[in-house]
């Protein structure tokens, strides 16, 4: 996905995980959220689930910005008691949404 100074240039993208036998149920079409903008960027949800991908300011333990899959209401794994992170990006402050490994 590139997003780049806050212009979101695509609204769906497809998400394919492969044979992972953890990760392939959450393969599909994701589109923009209608929830609008988490964390300076937009969140993207799977259609038909409450899965989503968005972006997290402190997405790792050294506070590193990423994007998170996640179901819930935050894409922070540090607010476990309100969502479930699924898998975290390579740290970025990027606007893009790099391959998310688990």
């Amino acid at each position: 996905i590139l997003q780049s100074s806050g212009t979101y240039l695509i609204q769906h993208f497809n998400v394919d995980f492969g044979k992972d036998p953890f990760l392939s149920v959450f393969n599909g079409c994701y589109s923009a959220s209608e929830d609008g903008v988490l964390n300076s960027r937009l969140s993207y949800s799977k259609d038909g689930s409450d899965v989503k991908f968005g972006f997290c300011k402190k997405a790792d333990k050294s506070e590193n910005g990423g994007w998170t899959l996640y179901f819930g209401s935050s894409p922070c794994p540090s607010d476990y008691y309100y969502n479930e992170v699924l898998a975290v990006s390579g740290p970025t402050e990027s606007f893009d949404l790099p391959l998310v490994d688990p």
